[in-house]
């Protein structure tokens, strides 16, 4: 069989299959979920043929998904003009559970096809086979809960289906750890490594400009915002408060109760892909040159902007600290630089918020950190886990998890390490810890060995964004979108930093990785080869 046979053999099993598929979807639940299903099925097919395609599709869908889930698939009322109310769209449950999992039906073709295409899994492991047995005890442990705890209580009767709350702690615990072998098969040249970045701050911009829209259709009323919601809705974050991207949405001006959730699905979500954009806007700063760190600098201020009216308290302190910290360790030299990046960012946020009429931000937080500090909080919830619920292996995955709340009773724990503690025991805790310790130490290395300027400042900055998470415990960064995707991203990007510094080096031992004619022109040589 020749090649023309072949693509032409896939092209048509392809659509048979999606057709067949889409066709039982569209008589069990409609036609929605039928065309879902035939577009689902191509795609997912295309991602795993062409991997790298899509897993660039999966990273550019992830920051609008939100938005998608909550836009074309919403079961919520929304008012896109002044005095007139849309239909309801309805959909049941299974339709709204596959609009969220659709990003992941790309990410999950694309991971296979990878691992069948290529040798990125084997190299991973004979490279740095400490960091792969701390992932296989992270899902041996995950797995050990799932069998012991959730299937007993499965079959025990227990409330809701623990067994599927497993399948989704699972999920949310170990999936997206593979990123790091995506990081590796995608950016196998300095030239995709600057397009990567390029591509970031593009994303960055175009959302944070979306949450400035936003914003402006909740002021003049366009959006209804939830000020018109009843009872304790109108005080927090809420679906029916949705308006024009993104999810939950709190806007009640009367209150001075703001908290935007971007594209995405929640506000804690939104805060989360700023404070991480810092970092990947930033080291794309620092790689390019000319036009594009004239982008990359854009991408800043709209970090900024879009910082200063969110609402979200936790960006709103650590997004300016962090790009101060950043300047402080990679552009020390040039302290003049650093006064007017510095001068100007300030500029900016005070022009922003004065004309935003939200000024009263910062008064917000100073009063809610006094009501609740956050040491106080972790400390709280922290003592009530090892008191009251520490087990050998768990209370069952899936118990703590937001995702699984529709498949039975959970408890809500915003601490990271507690709820790691809370859903798979002693035992969990102690891998999940071993692999955030290998996570750091394997990185730092891979910075101490770099070389050049241009490479350490940029591991510097990927390995600071790592160690924030890392060390974080307030919150679940780690477990929701984007910083699930992202951590495990960058520490694949580190983890690359080495043979792309080689390929600038010496292209003769490249080895499969190639670099860009610029990166070699351009490229420093190391000081023990000046000699």
């Amino acid at each position: 069989m020749n090649e023309f046979d072949r693509k032409a053999l896939m092209v048509g099993g392809t659509l048979i299959a999606a057709v067949a598929v889409g066709s039982v979807l569209f008589f069990l639940r409609g036609p929605q979920l039928g065309l879902l299903g035939v577009f689902g099925a191509v795609l997912m097919v295309l991602c795993f043929r062409y991997p790298r395609s899509g897993i660039w599709l999966f990273w550019l869908y992830l920051p609008f998904a939100g938005s998608v889930t909550y836009g074309i698939g919403s079961v919520f009322e929304t008012r896109l003009f002044r005095n007139m109310l849309l239909a309801r769209v309805s959909i049941d449950g299974i339709t709204y559970a596959v609009w969220q999992l659709a990003k992941d039906a790309l990410y999950l073709p694309a991971l296979l096809g990878m691992l069948w295409q290529g040798s990125v899994g084997q190299n991973f492991i004979r490279e740095h086979r400490g960091l792969a047995i701390a992932c296989g005890l992270t899902l041996g442990s995950g797995l050990l809960t799932l069998g012991l705890v959730n299937l007993p209580q499965e079959f025990a009767g227990a409330k809701g289906t623990p067994f599927l709350m497993g399948i989704i702690g699972l999920k949310v615990l170990v999936f997206y750890i593979p990123m790091m072998l995506c990081a590796q098969f995608l950016l196998r040249t300095t030239a995709d490594l600057d397009r990567f970045f390029r591509i970031q701050s593009i994303l960055v911009i175009i959302c944070c400009a979306l949450c400035c829209v936003q914003l402006w259709l909740l002021m003049q009323g366009v959006c209804p915002g939830s000020t018109e919601l009843p009872g304790n809705a109108a005080l927090r974050a809420s679906l029916r408060g949705r308006c024009f991207v993104g999810g939950a949405l709190l806007f009640n001006p009367e209150l001075k109760l703001i908290r935007l959730p971007g594209t995405f699905a929640s506000p804690w979500q939104w805060g989360w892909f700023l404070i991480g954009g810092c970092f990947l806007v930033y080291a794309g700063f620092l790689r390019d040159r000319k036009f594009w760190r004239w982008v990359h600098s854009l991408a800043i201020a709209m970090l900024l902007i879009a910082t200063s009216i969110s609402g979200q308290r936790t960006a709103l302190v650590l997004v300016p600290l962090i790009f101060i910290a950043l300047m402080s360790f990679t552009i020390i030299r040039d302290r003049w630089l650093m006064l007017k990046i510095m001068s100007l960012s300030g500029m900016a946020l005070l022009i922003v918020t004065r004309l935003s009429g939200i000024s009263w931000q910062l008064t917000n937080l100073i009063d809610r950190w006094q009501a609740a500090p956050p040491l106080r909080f972790i400390l709280r919830q922290s003592q009530s886990v090892f008191l009251k619920d520490l087990t050998l292996i768990g209370r069952g995955l899936g118990r703590a998890t937001s995702a699984a709340r529709r498949l039975g009773e959970i408890r809500l724990i915003e601490v990271f390490y507690a709820r790691i503690l809370y859903e798979i025991g002693i035992v969990g805790l102690i891998v999940y810890a071993g692999l955030i310790v290998t996570v750091m130490i394997v990185t730092w290395r891979v910075w101490h060995r770099l070389q050049t300027q241009r490479f350490r400042s940029l591991a510097l900055c990927l390995w600071l964004f790592i160690a924030v998470v890392s060390l974080n415990t307030y919150y679940y960064p780690l477990a929701v979108d984007p910083i699930a995707v992202y951590y495990w991203f960058v520490v694949g990007i580190i983890l690359n930093l080495s043979k792309l510094e080689a390929t600038v080096q010496n292209p003769a031992l490249s080895d499969g990785y190639r670099v860009s004619p610029e990166e070699v022109s351009s490229a420093e040589i190391p000081t023990d080869l000046r000699q």
